[in-house]
């Protein structure tokens, strides 16, 4: 069972601030990151470890402060997470199928 992030109850009002920051990061330059992409960023970095009850206010502010150098080192780390487990896994396969044949 995923334990949901303490922040998720407000995601739908924060709306109007993530499509803000949304189309900042489209105006410098970076159109294909999302309002979703920006509040994963925000639950899994930045509000990682919540802080008890955060007010509304905290939250957009937050958000607003957020630059594109930030989002962009979450991303990269991301990705480089990412493609190193899948590698992994491969060569975890590869294994077995070798096994097949030994």
């Amino acid at each position: 069972m995923e334990v949901k992030h303490p922040y998720e109850k407000f995601r739908q009002e924060m709306d109007p601030a993530l499509k803000s920051k949304q189309e900042e990061f489209d105006l410098l330059g970076y159109p294909d990151i999302t309002e979703e992409d920006i509040w994963k960023y925000m639950i899994q970095k930045k509000w990682k470890k919540a802080k008890g009850e955060a007010r509304q206010h905290e939250i957009i502010q937050d958000i607003m402060r957020l630059k594109v150098s930030d989002y962009m080192n979450f991303a990269t780390t991301s990705a480089l997470v990412e493609a190193e487990t899948r590698k992994k896994d491969m060569a975890a396969g590869l294994e077995e199928f070798k096994d097949l044949f030994s």
